[in-house]
């Protein structure tokens, strides 16, 4: 079983009610709602929690960082909850990192012929069409199939690594994980990746 605040690469669930978390550099879900498949948070427990607050320890971490491989990149969140899009949005900004957003995977498809990510942090119990959905159609995608994406969720049993894993997902960040974490997962599949896309057409 996973533990806290993890992340796995894959080969390539989730959600909570965004909670507000003291404790600086932690972005947190905490799971809520009736009870799921497989023991897994249900529908009202979807990926909705990064709340947190942006403390001292994140800013540092951030000045650190400068200049470093995340500034100048693009980031797309699908992300369904807005508390959480906009903690995530302002921490990313701390790296030099651009954000551009989805609530769903449908308009995520949308920005996708506007904007070429670099990386796409994807929820995955959404409306609409969710992110197992989503990954579905991207990697059959003719342009955009090896785009990297990472899963951020509130589900971390092995269950649902596995599942990430076969759905195609690049990584598997669980609730609640570090800032540390979340940036070290974002430059290692950067590294893999080393220059930006062309913009597109």
């Amino acid at each position: 079983m996973a533990g806290e605040g993890s992340e796995r690469a894959t080969g390539g669930n989730g959600g909570s009610h965004a909670a507000r978390d003291p404790a600086a550099g932690t972005i947190r879900g905490a799971a809520a709602g009736r009870p799921g498949r497989r023991g897994s948070p249900g529908r009202k427990g979807r990926d909705r929690g990064l709340g947190r607050r942006l403390g001292p320890r994140a800013g540092r971490a951030a000045r650190a960082e400068r200049p470093g491989p995340l500034r100048g990149r693009i980031i797309l969140l699908i992300e369904d909850d807005p508390d959480s899009v906009a903690i995530t949005r302002d921490l990313l900004r701390l790296y030099g990192v651009h954000v551009v957003t989805a609530p769903d995977g449908i308009e995520a498809f949308h920005v996708l012929e506007r904007e070429r990510p670099d990386v796409i942090l994807c929820d995955l119990r959404m409306p609409r069409m969710d992110g197992f959905a989503f990954i579905a159609q991207l990697r059959q995608h003719p342009t955009l199939a090896r785009r990297p994406v990472l899963a951020l969720t509130a589900y971390g049993s092995d269950a649902d690594y596995r599942q990430t894993w076969a759905a195609g997902f690049d990584g598997h960040l669980t609730k609640p994980v570090s800032v540390e974490k979340l940036v070290a997962a974002l430059r290692r599949v950067l590294a893999a990746r080393p220059d930006p896309p062309p913009p597109p057409a």
